[in-house]
């Protein structure tokens, strides 16, 4: 909490974010445990008590229960295994594999899942590495990227990448912070515009999208005082 807090001030005082680089952080949170640990913790709390987190935790599992979504799943960056565990338990997905920098993040997300569906984990695989660095051999039905766009350098590259194993039918779910700072995130989004010209410079288009707020802000409010915004999209290829 007290770190995050910190990014808040930087970036009121400064208008971007500490960190820009993977090198900068890695070390100190991807690869520390004890801190990486109690992050994805803190994080995991976060989505039972914080009003924003609650509604996408919502909105997530309504999207699983009320459409039509099977076939492989992949998930990249589980972190703390929220969504991976909401996919296992309101998806119709025959595999899921989770690809995750962080060993901590694995291993949390490996064990949330034996907690709450001993058998199901059979068909679930993790890797721990980084997205970009692996060969994938196979396509997914459904991808899911849950606020990871900003903790990397170049998120245009991993949306491609995330495009090129897709079904030519299959969706990506994304989560992505706008004017959010935290310890980790490098990435500044200052506009949903911004992500919108990257989905669609990715040959994406939107199938719907949602915006969630701190607050209780409006959009607009929210944008012109550069206050916290979550975007939520569905994004589907556009075949040429």
């Amino acid at each position: 909490l007290n770190d995050t807090l910190k990014e808040i001030y930087y970036f009121i005082e400064h208008g971007t974010y500490r960190y820009s680089t993977l090198k900068d952080v890695e070390d100190k949170i991807y690869f520390n445990h004890d801190y990486m640990e109690n992050y994805m913790i803190g994080l995991a709390i976060s989505n039972f008590i914080w009003d924003t987190h609650i509604a996408i935790r919502r909105y997530f599992i309504d999207l699983m229960q009320n459409n039509n979504i099977f076939g492989k799943y992949l998930e990249i960056g589980p972190g703390h295994g929220n969504f991976f565990l909401q996919s296992l338990k309101f998806g119709q997905f025959s595999e899921l594999l989770g690809v995750d920098i962080s060993p901590t993040s694995c291993e949390m997300t490996k064990k949330i899942v034996s907690f709450n569906d001993h058998k199901a984990k059979q068909k679930c695989q993790f890797i721990c590495m980084d997205f970009l660095e692996y060969d994938f051999n196979e396509q997914f039905d459904f991808i899911t990227i849950g606020e990871v766009l900003e903790h990397v350098e170049n998120p245009k590259n991993f949306l491609n990448k995330a495009r090129k194993i897709l079904s030519d039918d299959g969706n990506i779910f994304i989560t992505v912070p706008i004017n959010g700072p935290a310890v980790d995130h490098i990435y500044l989004f200052s506009h949903p515009d911004e992500v919108k010209n990257m989905i669609k410079n990715c040959e994406l288009e939107i199938v719907k999208e949602e915006y969630f707020m701190a607050n209780n802000y409006s959009l607009k409010k929210a944008l012109e005082t550069r206050n916290a915004i979550i975007m939520v999209a569905l994004l589907k290829k556009i075949i040429k």
